[in-house]
């Protein structure tokens, strides 16, 4: 009896074994396009230097690394970017969307870097990036902003942010920036903002970044809706 038992419950689960998993998601990957110059691309930091001369799939926390005179950019699956100034190195966390949200890691190393990010607001979601150098942590969502982090410490330039787009964090402290807002950060960590000055732009346009500030989208026209004529 128990064997007969056993034998049904074993037939009544057979259809639900033999249903396959569910395929997993296919990997959501982010391009490195070379712009001029040498740009170079390593999985590790000990792994082979790679020139990159095309178009390169970056790996989860791989490096980037671009010479003098020369730029490079990442391409990510929301359509943000995020450009690479001369002689830069960053280290590229994974790009996740889960729902209506997108998010990356982007990590500077003491070696500093001078980059420019595009990053798209979700129409449906919100887009959460994260830049990090050794003295502060920046959240970023949805906006046009420039970052250079070197020796005399950090500076934040903002192109177009609302409030809320751009958060540097600092212990535990938060500063936030708005559109034309300057932001630097000192090696001790002392914060100052103040308006952005022709001399900041130069800076960063020395280092083979465009300054310009993305043109607004145009609005598209309302449809209008006609009453269909009723005859009496």
């Amino acid at each position: 009896m128990r064997l007969r038992l056993a034998l049904f419950f074993l037939l009544l689960a057979a259809p639900a074994l033999a249903k396959k998993a569910p395929p997993p998601p296919p990997p959501v990957e982010i391009a490195l396009e070379w712009k001029t110059g040498t740009v170079l691309y390593q999985t590790t930091p000990t792994a082979q230097l790679e020139r990159v001369t095309g178009t390169q799939i970056v790996k989860r926390d791989s490096f980037v690394t671009t010479g003098p005179s020369s730029l490079g950019i990442l391409v990510y699956p929301d359509k943000s970017h995020v450009v690479l100034g001369e002689g830069t190195t960053v280290q590229v966390g994974a790009f996740e969307a889960r729902g209506s949200r997108a998010s990356s890691f982007i990590r500077i190393p003491p070696t500093g870097g001078v980059v420019r990010f595009d990053i798209n607001h979700q129409s449906n979601g919100e887009s959460d990036y994260v830049f990090a150098t050794s003295l502060a942590r920046i959240t970023v969502r949805g906006t046009s902003a420039m970052l250079s982090d070197g020796i005399g410490g950090d500076t934040i330039t903002c192109l177009v942010c609302e409030a809320g787009d751009v958060v540097a964090r600092l212990g535990a402290r938060d500063f936030a920036l708005l559109t034309g807002d300057t932001m630097h950060i000192s090696p001790r960590g002392h914060v100052t903002i103040d308006k952005t000055r022709e001399a900041v732009l130069a800076a960063f346009a020395a280092a083979g970044l465009s300054t310009q500030v993305p043109p607004t989208p145009t609005p598209q026209p309302r449809r209008r809706f006609h009453l269909p004529k009723i005859k009496l």
